[in-house]
C-alpha cells in the first residue's frame, strides 16, 4: 500500500516537473520583455504581454490539475496557484478589454513579482523545486 502511494507521489512529481520548462520560458519571456520594451512599437509590447499571459494560463491550469492528483502536493501547492490563477484572471480581463499599454505592463509585472514568482518559490512539491529556491 504505501509503496502505491510512493509511486503516485513521485508520478504526481515527474508530472509537475516537466512543467518547469514551461515555467522557464515564461521566466524567459518576462526577461526579454523587460531588456527590449524599449524598442517595441505598441502592437509588439501588447502581443509579447499576450504570449506570457497565455503561457501562464495554461502552465497554471496544467500544474493544478498535477497536484490535484495527491494530497500531500495539493495541500503544498493549492494556495500558491490558487493566488498565481486569481491574479491571471485579471490580467486576462484586462488583456480582453484592451486598457493601455502602461495598465497592461504594470499587470503583468506585477502577477510576475508578487504572484508567479511566489507560487514557484513556495510550491513545495518535490524536489525540482530546489531550483527556484537558489534563484
Amino acid at each position: 500500500m504505501f509503496d502505491n502511494m510512493r509511486i503516485t507521489a513521485d508520478r504526481s512529481c515527474m508530472y509537475v516537473s516537466d512543467f518547469y520548462a514551461e515555467a522557464y520560458e515564461i521566466h524567459e519571456l518576462f526577461a526579454a520583455y523587460i531588456d527590449d520594451a524599449d524598442g517595441f512599437t505598441y502592437h509588439q509590447k501588447r502581443q509579447h504581454l499576450k504570449r506570457i499571459i497565455l503561457l501562464a494560463r495554461e502552465h497554471i491550469t496544467i500544474k493544478k490539475e498535477a497536484v490535484s492528483v495527491d494530497e500531500v502536493l495539493e495541500k503544498n501547492c493549492s494556495r500558491a496557484l490558487n493566488s498565481s490563477n486569481t491574479e491571471i484572471e485579471l490580467v486576462e480581463y484586462l488583456v480582453n478589454n484592451e486598457p493601455g499599454i502602461g495598465t497592461l505592463e504594470a499587470a503583468v509585472i506585477n502577477w510576475y513579482q508578487n504572484s508567479f514568482m511566489p507560487s514557484e518559490k513556495s510550491c513545495a512539491c518535490c524536489k525540482f523545486n530546489v531550483v527556484w529556491h537558489k534563484s
